[in-house]
């Protein structure tokens, strides 16, 4: 959060889990005042794949900072960082457990499904 009061250019790279964000950071970053300040985030599917996303679309964000972004540019970085912070996060980490965790037993469904 220092960083990105200071102006400087910070992504978030959540590989704690495979295919899911961590909920100890995303629990931090949802009490973090300037979040949409963030160049990126991700925490989806590999480290790899979370770390390509997440250092190609804060580059994009960097050179847009360094070199003017139209409107356009800016809702479309707005927007893709607040889908992996939904996806990633809320739905892959949170919404997702919580289902797994509560909801399927209490429908006498198993946790993991297997090869469904």
């Amino acid at each position: 959060a220092q960083e990105v009061a200071a102006g400087r250019t910070c992504a978030v790279v959540d590989v704690a889990f495979v295919n899911a964000g961590d909920l100890a950071l995303g629990e931090l970053l949802e009490r973090m005042p300037m979040l949409s300040q963030l160049a990126a985030y991700a925490g989806w599917n590999t480290a790899g794949n979370t770390l390509g996303c997440a250092l190609s679309h804060a580059v994009i964000r960097h050179l847009q900072i360094l070199h003017g972004a139209t409107p356009e540019a800016l809702a479309a970085h707005v927007r893709f960082l607040f889908l992996r912070l939904v996806e990633d996060y809320l739905f892959m980490a949170k919404l997702r457990t919580q289902i797994a965790v509560e909801e399927l037993p209490a429908l006498g469904l198993p946790i993991t499904l297997g090869h469904v």
